[in-house]
């Protein structure tokens, strides 16, 4: 591969003991070799950070480096995001949810598209849907709105336009995106004000600061 960067996969759980391990599996299972490991719990009430734990001990020795985060309060999505962001030493940044997963070529995938594309910071891309497992018997149909009419030929449009239509909606789902460390640091992080929502205004954010 042309240019192998590091990549800081950074997964944010809060009460994620049901699925957490098919989560971390899919990481570990990841075609591509240059991962960093960092999860960022917000004080969960179950199990997660014991199985985070556990699990970490046992495979630490796939990724260049391995972090859990914790923290003493519920703080809500956009900062239990960030406080894994402060973490990451790689180059790109793969955020994904404790109830999520990665098909084995995801990253590798990504870092094709991103030796293609060098002068873009954001990438996104459609997912699956699943019920309870990550199992071929158990994807659920894809949302009927989705991605909208809007979204449908998103990367086509210039800057501005993709501004104005996130000012309208968003069909871009947060565990599909892949993004440039120092471009969201330098924005100070995740939108941190809607706690159940980081994703939608920050990529508002993200538009509206002039990256496409």
């Amino acid at each position: 591969m042309k240019n192998s960067p590091l990549v800081s996969i950074v997964v944010v759980t809060y009460n994620s003991e049901k699925f957490v391990l098919e989560t971390l599996e899919s990481i570990k299972s990841q075609t591509y070799p240059r991962l960093e490991l960092i999860i960022t719990d917000d004080c969960s009430e179950d199990n997660t950070v014991n199985i985070c734990e556990e699990w970490v001990k046992k495979n630490e020795g796939r990724f260049e480096n391995s972090r859990i985060v914790t923290s003493p309060v519920n703080t809500g999505i956009g900062r239990n995001a960030n406080r894994g962001l402060y973490y990451v030493t790689g180059e790109w940044y793969k955020g994904i949810a404790g109830d999520d997963a990665l098909i084995e070529t995801c990253i590798e995938e990504y870092i094709k598209a991103i030796n293609l594309h060098p002068e873009y910071r954001f990438f996104h891309s459609l997912c699956d849907r699943y019920k309870d497992v990550f199992s071929p018997g158990n994807k659920l149909p894809s949302f009927s709105n989705f991605p909208n009419k809007i979204f449908k030929t998103n990367c086509e449009n210039e800057q501005s336009k993709q501004y104005v239509n996130f000012l309208l909606s968003s069909s871009i789902l947060s565990c599909t995106c892949m993004i440039n460390s120092e471009a969201i640091k330098n924005m100070n992080g995740f939108e941190e004000r809607i706690r159940k929502s980081e994703d939608w205004p920050t990529w508002i954010k993200v538009s509206e600061q002039g990256y496409k």
